[in-house]
């Protein structure tokens, strides 16, 4: 039996056993704008954009508070190595001023006084005087020594200092040392060819200023170091080279020069190299 139609009130045709229909022009296609389409993909971009951006922020405030912290860091290690240098160069002309005060200083006084400095530098090498010795004062002071010491002599020390003495010019021994157990063989030193020492020397008799050596081997042995001369003066004489009757000298490990000055630094975590650079002219 065939469907019955029944027309609707519009005239048109309609099935009664139909559900769900609409006359067509009721129904309209829904259509998305293609700017919303781009939404999602335009908040990822931006996202990641925007973590890019703060992450470089980040980065660079991080690497400006390291920046600043190992300056900050290295500037106090400068300081403490200027400061344990300068302590150690302070020693040197202490003793200076011992002759210069006193005039003659025997071999305990000088025992004691170096003494005391060492009680405050730990670290000494020695500590040494170096009278201005000639062909007229050599003999006489040799034997004085000996009056004390009896197994002292001037001496070149070994083959690769040693060489022949001309005579007749002014030299600069180790006359008193302290402390004498392990630098005994500094006790008489007197070579003739040590160009690193006797251009220290040479540079404290002539311009009369504290003067340091470029770090060099000990006839005693141990560490390289550097020796520090300091002139002193005969009493009432002007400040020239020929009224420099001896120089006060000190011995240091530069090795140790580091590492009590920077003993009393915090750790902060960061590698610090420092270099010692000696500049001769």
């Amino acid at each position: 039996m065939p469907a019955t139609v029944f027309p609707d009130t519009m005239g048109r045709r309609h099935n009664p056993f139909a559900e769900n229909v609409y006359p067509v022009e009721m129904v309209e296609e829904t259509r998305v704008s293609p700017w919303f389409r781009l939404i999602p993909p335009g908040i990822i971009v931006a996202g990641t954009i925007f973590a890019v951006v703060y992450g470089w922020y980040a980065f660079q405030a991080e690497r400006g508070r390291v920046d600043e912290l190992f300056r900050r860091n290295a500037k106090d290690h400068v300081k403490a190595v200027e400061t344990g240098v300068l302590s150690h160069l302070e020693a040197v002309n202490s003793l200076a001023d011992l002759f210069t005060a006193t005039g003659e200083v025997s071999r305990d006084e000088f025992a004691a006084f170096a003494g005391s400095i060492r009680d405050r530098i730990p670290n000494v090498k020695a500590l040494e005087w170096v009278p201005r010795v000639h062909d007229g004062n050599r003999a006489e002071l040799e034997a004085q020594a000996r009056e004390d010491i009896p197994w002292f002599r001037f001496h070149g020390g070994p083959r690769r200092f040693a060489g022949d003495d001309a005579g007749g010019e002014d030299r600069f021994p180790v006359y008193y040392v302290e402390p004498l157990e392990g630098n005994e063989a500094a006790l008489g030193f007197d070579p003739p060819h040590h160009p690193i020492r006797q251009d220290a020397v040479l540079r404290a008799v002539e311009t009369g200023a504290l003067s340091v050596s470029a770090p060099t081997d000990l006839v005693q042995g141990g560490p390289l170091a550097i020796l520090v001369f300091a002139p002193v003066y005969a009493a009432g004489a002007d400040a020239v080279p020929e009224s420099v009757v001896g120089l006060a000298e000190g011995v240091f490990d530069v090795g140790a020069i580091f590492e009590q000055s920077l003993a009393m630094l915090e750790p902060t975590g960061q590698d610090l190299f420092l270099s010692l650079i000696h500049i001769s002219e």
